[in-house]
């Protein structure tokens, strides 16, 4: 629009000029009452004056916002509507007072070397960061062009490349100044094209896309809107692309990753920031199999013991002792019920395992605020493997499940919560005396003599009471 509008005004305002001159050889202006206005007067015949109505159209679509203060509105239009030329000679008439005129081949020579001056200062790369310093260069810039196409177009030197030049720093004040910092330091693009860390963007206003995709990090975009005069800044801390570590103290363990073979204990970075990977740690008797889900950043790392073939000999060996050998079990626990006051118990137990069954019988003790002697039998169903194979914790601790029932005659003495003895549950003999309980529980060998035990058990006569314990189990040649 800009230059639609100036450069005819310019042309044609150099026709008057040409009708004007007395001789060929020279530029002139009117008669005037003095030499300054004879100067004035010629530097107005080659200089086209803008209209004011194009000055302030030009303004609102440069900055955005049109200059209300009038004194410098006046101003500027009268630097504007200057030419600042050497060289002029001034005529003097005792009648019509003064005139002011410059030879062709002089104005010729300083059009070219404003033109040249012009080209020089006025290009993007002269461009100041600071806003405020960016505004007043392309309004100084504006001027001189309004200048340089004057004596560029009466000078005939050609003015498409100063036009081009105003349709430049319309493209300038439009634009918007990025800065981008990124953690660690790294090249980023604008909707495609790469700039390097810490460099500033000029960029017209609108939306923009800045991507990374750096080497050892993972991708990412930002959205910004960058507007026109102001520096828009953007800021990304750029995360690692995710490693796997797997580890085993087994030996002849091997690692796959997502189907691929790898070594144990070395660190792998994916190519993805994101979805899952699935590793497995195996030998020639068994393997493991996991999965990881990726996150910007994770540093997983985890260690697998799987079991060998001795191992699966050892646990096996262990189980077989409690499917067929004879246990002593020492337990203490804790019973509780939520009217009564609760009570610590002990227990002593003999149990015999013959293959998935084991019984036995024992006796217990209670005390804390409590009086409480049981003597019972038991039963359980109990599971040393599955699959073919010993259940375990780890490679080297095995575990065997247990489940069943005890019968048995008991008295049981609690305080209520109201801090009243009872030692009457029910109505009938049955509920007072007789102890019915399920119980199931883990037993966990060390050796073949030694072992863990964990248990609960609910009763369902007398107090009815929840009991949980921890003990020992022992065995004997």
């Amino acid at each position: 629009m800009i230059k639609r509008k100036l450069i005819p005004c310019l042309i044609l305002g150099a026709a008057p000029l040409l009708a004007q001159a007395s001789d060929d050889d020279y530029y002139q202006g009117s008669w005037e009452e003095s030499t300054e206005a004879a100067r004035t007067s010629l530097a107005q015949n080659i200089f086209v004056r803008v209209d004011s109505d194009i000055q302030r159209e030009v303004d609102t679509e440069i900055f955005d916002d049109t200059i209300r203060d009038e004194e410098r509105y006046k101003e500027r239009v009268r630097q504007e509507t200057t030419l600042d030329l050497t060289g002029v000679e001034i005529e003097e008439d005792s009648e019509r007072g003064y005139r002011a005129r410059i030879s062709r081949d002089d104005f010729n020579r300083q059009a070219t070397r404003s033109k040249r001056n012009f080209h020089e200062r006025c290009v993007e790369d002269n461009l100041p960061s600071s806003w405020d310093s960016r505004r007043d260069f392309i309004m100084d810039c504006y001027r001189d062009a309004n200048a340089v196409l004057a004596m560029t177009s009466v000078a005939g030197l050609g003015t498409g490349q100063v036009s081009s030049m105003l349709a430049d720093f319309s493209d300038w004040s439009e634009q918007g100044l990025l800065v981008v910092s990124t953690s660690p330091d790294k090249s980023f693009r604008v909707d495609g094209q790469t700039y390097r860390y810490g460099q500033e963007i000029p960029l017209s206003s609108g939306s923009y896309t800045i991507s990374w995709d750096n080497p050892g990090y993972c991708p990412v975009e930002k959205e910004v809107e960058v507007e026109a005069g102001e520096i828009t800044e953007a800021s990304k801390e750029l995360d690692e692309l995710p490693t796997i570590a797997i580890s085993s103290r087994t030996p002849g363990a091997q690692l796959t990753i997502d189907g691929r073979s790898r070594n144990l204990g070395q660190t792998y970075t994916q190519d993805s920031c994101s979805g899952e990977v699935a590793y497995q740690v195996s030998n020639d008797f068994t393997s493991q199999e996991r999965t990881v889900n990726l996150e910007p950043g994770l540093e997983y790392t985890n260690t697998v013991n799987i079991m060998t073939a001795d191992d699966a000999q050892r646990l096996e060996e262990l189980a077989s002792s409690y499917r067929a050998d004879t246990r002593y079990r020492l337990l203490v626990g804790y019973s509780y019920e939520d009217d009564l006051e609760d009570a610590y118990r002990v227990r002593l137990e003999q149990s015999t395992g013959r293959g998935a069954v084991r019984y036995g019988y024992g006796v217990s003790y209670g005390w804390n605020d409590a009086t409480e002697i049981g003597f019972y039998a038991q039963a359980a169903l109990q599971l040393a493997q599955w699959g073919g194979k010993p259940l375990h914790l780890t490679p080297k601790f095995g575990f065997i499940p247990y489940a069943g029932l005890e019968l048995g005659l008991a008295y049981h003495e609690r305080e209520d919560s109201d801090g009243s003895s009872v030692d009457s549950y029910g109505s009938d003999w049955h509920d007072d005396y007789v102890l019915f309980r399920y119980i199931a529980g883990l037993d966990i060998p060390v050796d073949e003599y030694l072992g863990f035990s964990l248990q609960i058990a609910k009763a369902t006569t007398m107090e009815e009471s929840w009991e949980s314990s921890f003990g020992l189990t022992i065995a004997f040649d």
